[in-house]
Parts: C-alpha cells; structure tokens; sequence
C-alpha cells in the first residue's frame, strides 16, 4: 500500500498575532551583526553636528552608515541596489531598522554628507576599527606591507587633456602669432615704416597674448596695409582673434593638470593610467587612481589615493599618512620594487624604520649569470675608492669629470657624479662595453654615472633583504597586501568607482577598506564581540577623547 505524502505548511496569506523579531532569521555569526556591534560604538558626534534643525526629520546617520559599509561587505555598490536591499534583504531591513531610504538620499548622504568632512571622520571610524582589531591580536601596527593598485575612475574612457598636447598647443599660437606679425613688419617695410619686433618667450600669459592680438588688431587698421594683406593671411587674422580664449582655456587645463601627465574630462581628479586590464587589447590608457594599502595579516591598516601612476611618488606621503592616523611610524615595512628609489630610502632611514624595500635590479643582480653576462655593467666593475675611478675590463681607469645635481619633482636634489675612461678607441671590448652607456650619444667613450648615497642605500637594503626576515617578509608581500587586491577586484568584483573626484573616492576606497576589515573580523571571531571588547572597554575603546586610545595611537 503507497503511504500518502506529507508537505509542511506553505501558506503565503498565514496572518501573525504578533510582529516577528527579524533578528531572529539572523546567524549569530553573520557579518551584519559585527557591523552594527561595531558602529554602535563609534563615536559620531561631528557627523550628528552636522545637521541643522527644523524641517522634516532626516534619517538617523548612524543607520545609514551601518547600511553604506554592510553594502559594500555585501559587494552591493549601486545606491539604487541598496534601495532594493532595503526592501527585501532581511540583513538590510534588521540593520536599517526597517528604514526605506530611496537611492537619492543614499547616493547625496555618501557623496555629500560624508565629503563634508574631507574623508576626516569616516577615516576616525576605519582607524577604530582597526585598533579594534589590533586588540583582538589580528593586527600587528609595526609590521606592515605596502603596496598599490589601480582602480578605474568612474569617467568616460576616451575624453581626455594630455599635458604635452596643451604645451604643443600655446607653443603653435606663439609661433602662429610671432609668423603674423614678421609678415606685418615685411609690410610696413614696403611703407617704408617700422614696428617694435615682437618677443612673447615660451611662458607667455593669454593677457600677453590677447595684448598682442589688439595691437595686431590695431596694425592692420591701416587702411593701405590691410588692403595689402594677403588672402590667406587674412584666414590667419580671424583666427588669430580667437587665440587669447584659446589660451586662457589651456591654461585652465595647465592648471587642473598640476603636474601630472593627463585626466580626464569627465573626471578632473583622475589620471590616464596603464594597466593590466586593457579592454581594448591595444595598450591604451584609462582613467584611473592609485590605491595605496598598508596590510598586516591580510588587514588594511591604513590606505591612500593617489593621482600618480607611479608608486615610488606616493610611499613617503602614504607613510606619513600612517603617522597621521596613530601618532607613530611602523618600526617595519615591506615593499616590492617600485619603491626602491634614493629618497625613500633616505626618507626610512631618518625615520628609523627597518625598510625591506626592493630595487629595480634586486633580481637581476642575484641571477647566476649576472657577472659573466654583464661583465661591462658598472656593478661588476672594480671600484677605487681612494682614487675615485673605476678599472675597465682591459684594465684601464676610468676617472671622475665632474657631477651632475637633479632636482625631482617632490623637491629632493639627487646628486650624481660621472666618470669617463680616456679614450676606448681600438679596443676589442669597446662595442659591448658602450652599450652600458646610459646615454650612447653624449660619448664614443665609456661613460658611468654613479650616485653614492643610493650605492650605500641599496646595500643597506640589499643586506635586509637577503636575512632570512627578508626572504621570509618577501614571501609574506605577495600573500598579505596583493591578497587584498585580489579579494577586492576578484571576491568583490570592484574593478571601477562608483563616486567622481578625489574627495568622494577616498570615501569609497575607506568604505571598502572598513567591510574588509569588518569581514575579517566576522571570519576570526571565535569569541562573541563581547570576549573581544568586554563590556568595560567598550566605551574606552572607541573613545577619541579617552587617554587609552591616545596610548594606543602614540
């Protein structure tokens, strides 16, 4: 006999005589309870500051908080999907307290309200949580790991302003005007009349320019010079009119620029960067920002925009960033080869830090065969230090002509001393020997340039690096910080902003980096937040005006 199926009870229209608790459809293990345990004890009196009285009521900013960073822990962006999490995600609706926020109010609270302080308090709320972390045993401030990766701007890939067009462009109005105006003076010549020659120089400003248009405007008044004109070179006068605006306009750009290489139309902030991820397989360059993070077992410690692709510009300001958060420089840092430059290395060693920074030939100079197949390179030349000359192959000096000093853009002066052998005619090791040249074209003869204070800099490094803390803290790199990169691009899919300028993606980037940090937390908490903040501390800790925190930041 065939038993009869049983089905549990599926009514969609069952009415309750009492509200549910939604907290209880909720682990109590689930990261959203970690984020709310954790902003409840931050301290949020400057954002509460901020709102004026009067007028409808506003959504409670600590709420909104909680849902911004669980979003981003969620790896939902968009505010409009935020909108619809709120309505149909039970961590949303438990977390915002059944608040319905509409996608607008979400996207000027995180853009608008939080810029407001220039990314000031929300960097008070990620530091506490990391101390908080720090105080679970997860982190370890003095050890840190250093690296950076680039983020796409949230801009149009292909309106741009690169810095060297801008230059060619001032550079042909000057030559443009400059050719106009020798073609006046011919004709006043003929007139038998003379005019002032005209010098603008490279550095010429639109007023400059536009006080050379009216006086051209002014020489061609002349009835019989202007009916000499001729037809082409009258195009060239009602172009010349609209040069001042034109150059007033490039140097606004010049200006936006300030000193970078390109940015964008769409987005004045972000730079025109090469990266892996070429969409169009040509090599062409997008729209994005350097994310700088310092990690420790896998935490982001402490994180940076920057507008510059490279980042040995950015290490010195991304560390005294680090001291600007907790009152202290860590006591070691690791970092792969784009780093290794003279002034961070200096920068490390005035600081007192214990530096494992590579160089660009770190590896190249430990390969088994460097010696033998770069036998010419100036490393594996033999040195006089009494003397100041080096030893060529063939045994000949190759002595010190003078030096060179060169000022870098962050304001460091580099020096650099040259030394030249005599004469490298006739000898049999000449052409592989010139090739070392840094610059073939300034000598037919050996030429070396070597810069002390970066030869005793790298040994000093080099002798870290090859301990066995180095090799162990080289293995260490590629897992702690590039492992964040990898979460962040690969786990949580974020290969491309959502907010425009500086400001507002700093905030995004301290989003992202706090439900990081939170999740990491979620996933090593094998005692309740309770255990790991006891219910004395909890005030003390998050407490910015507290002397515990003070001694834990200093």
């Amino acid at each position: 006999m065939k038993r009869k199926a049983v089905f549990r009870n599926s009514q969609q229209n069952q009415m309750s005589m009492f509200p549910e608790d939604l907290g209880a459809w909720i682990p109590a293990d689930h990261p959203v309870r970690v984020v709310n345990q954790v902003i409840e004890q931050v301290n949020l009196k400057r954002l509460y500051d901020s709102y004026k009285g009067g007028g409808s009521s506003s959504y409670d900013p600590k709420m909104m908080i909680k849902v911004l960073i669980y979003a981003y822990l969620d790896n939902t962006y968009s505010s409009r999907k935020i909108e619809k999490a709120l309505k149909e995600s039970i961590p949303f609706i438990w977390l915002s307290g059944r608040s319905t926020p509409d996608h607008s109010t979400i996207s000027i609270f995180r853009s608008k309200r939080l810029q407001g302080f220039e990314g000031e308090m929300f960097k008070d709320i990620f530091t506490d949580i990391v101390l908080l972390l720090a105080e679970a045993g997860l982190v370890d401030l003095q050890d840190v790991y250093t690296d950076g990766t680039k983020l796409e701007a949230n801009a149009n890939r292909y309106t741009y302003v690169w810095a060297n067009r801008l230059s060619s462009s001032k550079e042909k109005i000057r030559e443009r005007l400059e050719g106009f105006w020798a073609y006046l003076e011919g004709l006043y010549k003929s007139e038998e009349q003379e005019i002032e020659p005209l010098n603008l120089g490279k550095k010429a400003s639109s007023e400059k320019i536009q006080e050379t248009v009216d006086r051209i405007n002014q020489l061609v008044s002349d009835k019989e010079i202007k009916a000499k004109i001729a037809k082409e070179e009258k195009k060239n006068l009602r172009a010349i009119n609209k040069f001042a605006d034109r150059y007033k306009r490039y140097e606004d750009q010049e200006a936006i620029i300030d000193g970078r290489g390109s940015y964008s139309k769409t987005d004045h902030d972000a730079t025109f960067m090469r990266t892996k991820d070429d969409h169009l397989k040509n090599g062409q360059l997008k729209a994005n920002y350097n994310i700088q993070f310092s990690t420790s077992n896998r935490v982001i410690t402490h994180y940076s925009v920057e507008r510059t692709s490279s980042d040995m510009a950015t290490y010195i300001r991304h560390l005294e960033g680090f001291k600007e958060r907790y009152n202290f420089y860590p006591k070691q840092v690791t970092a792969d080869a784009g780093y290794g430059s003279e002034e961070n290395y200096l920068f490390l060693e005035e600081k007192g830090i214990e530096g494992f920074v590579k160089y660009g030939s770190f590896y190249r100079e430990h390969r088994r065969n460097f010696k033998t197949k770069e036998f010419a390179n100036a490393r594996n030349l033999h040195y006089d230090e009494k003397g100041d000359f080096y030893i060529c192959p063939v045994g000949k000096k190759i002595n010190r002509i003078g030096e060179t000093k060169k000022t870098l853009r962050s304001g460091y002066i580099k020096e650099t001393n040259i030394y030249e052998a005599a004469d490298c005619k006739g000898c049999a090791l000449m052409e592989p020997c010139l090739k070392q040249n840094s610059n073939k074209k300034t000598s037919t003869n050996r030429r070396i340039h070597r810069t002390p204070n970066l030869e005793r800099l790298r040994a000093k490094a080099r002798k870290l690096l090859l301990s066995e803390e180095g090799i162990r803290k080289r293995k260490r790199r590629s897992v702690d910080v590039e492992g964040c990169f990898g979460e962040l691009k690969q786990n949580k899919g974020f290969r491309r902003l959502m907010l425009r300028g500086l400001k507002k993606v700093n905030i995004e980037v301290g989003l992202l980096a706090m439900s990081m940090n939170i999740a990491k937390l979620a996933k090593h908490k094998a005692r309740t937040m309770d255990e790991v903040c006891p219910k004395t501390s909890k005030t003390t800790l998050f407490n910015r005006n507290n002397k515990s925190i003070a001694a834990k930041r200093g």
